[in-house]
């Protein structure tokens, strides 16, 4: 017969790592993102000839950097309440896997968008579904890692 184990779950630990990996994921996608328009920039600069061709690739990195500073003010709800609720349960029940913690915020993400299509307002679902495909799975995954790590004992 299956047996259900409980794992051990430390409230503060899990919940700073909650509302750090969002911060965290962001300032690397800003870093990554400006570090990117620079690069291209450059490129541009040094070889004129090439502006065409990397002018959607420099706006896509600004674009990227934009984003991804105003994600966490935006998200941060949505993640906090539904996805924090969402991986508490999990971590409850099985240890917190990146892969299974970014499928379960993408489906965590899916429903709320669905739910606020459902209900009326269809712009901001679909402002939720678009970026939140990207942020929810991102931030969730960064959560389980951070989770994990901050548990290991240093030797």
């Amino acid at each position: 017969m299956t047996e259900i184990t409980k794992h051990n779950l430390t409230h503060k630990r899990f919940f700073l790592c909650l509302a750090l990996a969002p911060v965290l994921t962001n300032v690397f996608l800003i870093l990554l993102g400006g570090g990117a328009g620079l690069l291209v920039s450059s490129v541009i600069s040094l070889f004129p000839a090439t502006s065409a061709s990397l002018e959607g690739v420099k706006t896509a990195a600004l674009v990227l950097t934009f984003v991804s500073g105003f994600a966490v003010f935006f998200g941060f709800v949505q993640y906090f309440v539904f996805g924090g609720a969402a991986l508490w349960l999990l971590a409850r029940n099985s240890p917190l896997s990146p892969l299974i913690s970014a499928l379960l915020l993408f489906a965590v993400n899916l429903s709320v968008a669905g739910f606020l299509y459902w209900t009326g307002d269809q712009q901001f679902a679909l402002l939720c579904l678009t970026y939140g495909s990207l942020y929810a799975p991102l931030w969730g995954a960064a959560c389980a890692w951070l989770y994990h790590r901050s548990g290991q004992t240093r030797g």
